[in-house]
């Protein structure tokens, strides 16, 4: 993803639901575009943590991280 993220992915086969987490170890905000292949196609993405949604497009999931953030990101 980018040096300055830590990135976990846990994926359920069964049914394909998936945890992201992402933490910034960094004192920068940190743009990450992650591709739609991580995801369901009709599923929303909830950050577990603050309940913010991300919407997906067509090159992927835009998120923003902010210095030292942690997002636990849940479909």
């Amino acid at each position: 993803v980018d040096d300055r993220v830590l990135c976990f992915y846990r994926e359920n086969t069964e049914n394909r639901e998936c945890v992201i987490c992402l933490t910034n170890v960094s004192n920068e905000t940190i743009d990450i575009n992650l591709p739609l292949s991580l995801i369901n196609e009709d599923a929303t993405l909830i950050d577990m943590l603050s309940g913010r949604v991300f919407s997906k497009n067509s090159n992927g999931i835009f998120i923003s991280v902010q210095p030292y953030q942690t997002l636990w990101i849940n479909n």
